[in-house]
């Protein structure tokens, strides 16, 4: 974890941002608020500042703070650093993929200059069959929930396979395999877990900015969004995330991880009401103890 923090005074929310990888990890509802003051309290006394209208930066000892005015701006500082390099790996990575290209195709031709195409041919044949016979079988590139509260691994094929299926009258479900199909939370986890690897492509600027745009033109919410792209290639079709432009698999990215994080923060909130509740009855039969113990001993003393 990086030596960068972000924080919201207004809705109490604090993240440790990763300098390797860009990611925002909300802390726990139950250690962030004198966190969130002790930031502010820093980011005061801090002089070396950089804004941007709504988010201001403070370097102090080497240490980032990053407070978060609105959040209307929140996406964009979010996910603008997360793209670039996301993208930038992309393009080193099809720039590679394209040398190994032209130079596989470099070998086909001298070898058949050299007399080879035999042994060309049979390692074409091998190469299929061992496919076929799934000797070469495509490796796991995520892990997604399922329904009965485990996780199960997704190869590449099947995530370029993921549909989004659309539900009347304005849900949706998440199909990650021929027979297996996941909603509700389960099926937000999944996507946050899996459309990371569908956006690699995704530019820092036009395609956040259109995925925003298209947040705001589809209602906003994630249900409502993610709907919308269920449904983008008819009502009673199922849509293939993989085929969605690179915007709008952007923007389900977005509206996941957003609506993962609000209900930890749910759960979170449920769990510290629970503990209230439970402190709160401990307090008062200690209050009643307390207070039954003083009249005892004082009509003792009366009496």
């Amino acid at each position: 974890m990086g030596r960068s923090l972000a924080f919201a005074p207004d809705s109490g929310r604090l993240w440790a941002i990763c300098t390797e990888c860009g990611e925002w990890n909300l802390a726990p509802i139950e250690d962030r608020w004198d966190a969130v003051a002790e930031c502010d309290r820093i980011f005061e006394e801090t002089r070396e500042r950089g804004s941007t209208g709504e988010l201001t930066l403070a370097r102090r000892e080497g240490f980032d703070l990053l407070r978060v005015g609105t959040q209307a701006e929140l996406p964009t500082l979010r996910y603008g650093a997360r793209l670039r390099r996301r993208h930038a790996q992309y393009m080193r990575r099809k720039r590679a993929a394209k040398l190994m290209t032209a130079f596989a195709l470099v070998g086909v031709v001298v070898g058949f200059a050299l007399g080879y195409a035999a042994l060309i041919g049979i390692g074409f044949v091998l190469v299929i069959t061992l496919l076929a016979s799934g000797v070469l079988k495509s490796p796991p590139v995520a892990r997604v929930p399922t329904p009965d509260g485990g996780w199960t691994d997704m190869t590449r094929r099947e995530l370029l396979d993921m549909r989004l299926v659309p539900t009347e009258p304005h849900g949706w479900q998440l199909r990650i395999r021929r027979k297996q199909t996941l909603e509700g939370p389960d099926a937000f986890e999944a996507a946050r877990l899996t459309l990371p690897l569908l956006t690699r492509s995704a530019t820092p600027k036009e395609d956040l900015r259109k995925a925003l745009a298209y947040i705001g033109k589809k209602g906003g919410t994630a249900v409502s969004v993610f709907h919308a792209a269920a449904r983008r290639r008819g009502v009673n079709r199922t849509a293939r995330v993989s085929k969605l432009e690179v915007h709008i698999r952007l923007a389900l990215e977005m509206l996941a991880s957003r609506e993962v994080e609000e209900r930890a923060v749910a759960d979170d909130l449920a769990h510290l009401q629970t503990a209230w509740r439970h402190a709160e009855e401990l307090a008062a039969i200690q209050d009643d103890v307390t207070f039954d113990l003083s009249v005892w001993g004082r009509l003792r003393r009366e009496g």
